[in-house]
This record gives C-alpha cells, structure tokens and sequence, in this order.
C-alpha cells in the first residue's frame, strides 16, 4: 500500500511541451505494478505536445476548461469530462482558456509506456 499526498510529489516541466508540468503519483516507483496515475497541469494558453502511443489510457478533467485533439478532430472538455484515449491514435490537450487546466492521466504499466525521466507524457 502506498498514501501520499498530491503536494508532496515534486512537479517536472513536460517536455516537447507549452506551460505544461506533469506530477507521477502513482507508478512502479512506489510500488504500482498494472497501472499509474499522472497528475498534469497546464497553463493559460499552454498545451501537450501531439503526441501518439501503442497504449490507451484513461483521463479526467478537475479543473478549467480546454481542447482534446483525437484523431483528426477537436472537442471541448472541462471539468468533470473524462475520455478513453484509445492507443495509436494523435492526441493533444490544449488549455483554452487563462486559468490553469488540470487532470488526471492513468496508463498501463507496460514495456516503453513509463518512461525513464519522469517530464514525458
């Protein structure tokens, strides 16, 4: 088992990335052995590089507002949105708006999903 707490966990800038920090709560670090937990925060107009992976994963939005590339198309998210980014396919998080944007990000512990440093998406 393994408690933490969110501000106890050092923040990385993301890079490839515009205003974006990334925060590894939960990994193979601590103990994880299927799945872990990112916590991602992204400034006023800032943005995840697009990116594409052989993985899913899974997302939740606490906080702002903001613009999901999938796959050819743009959506609006904002809190309390939640998506299944399925693998193989082009992604980019985008804030839209000034105030911070923040969620969750949760992906398989498998071989090339965690990367060695922990400032990658």
């Amino acid at each position: 088992m393994n408690i933490g707490r969110y501000g106890d966990v050092e923040e990385k800038k993301v890079s490839g990335a515009i205003g974006a920090r990334i925060r590894w709560l939960i990994s193979p670090r601590n103990g994880a052995k299927n799945f872990a937990m990112r916590h991602i925060t992204l400034k006023g107009g800032g943005s995840t590089p697009r990116h594409e992976h052989d993985y899913e994963h899974e997302v939740f939005i606490l906080e702002g507002k903001g613009m999901l590339f999938y796959d050819g198309s743009e959506y609006e998210i904002s809190k309390g949105s939640f998506m299944l980014i399925e693998g193989n396919r082009e992604h980019q998080f985008v804030n839209t708006e000034n105030d911070h944007f923040e969620f969750l990000c949760i992906i398989p512990i498998k071989e090339n999903s965690i990367p060695e440093e922990e400032n990658s998406i």
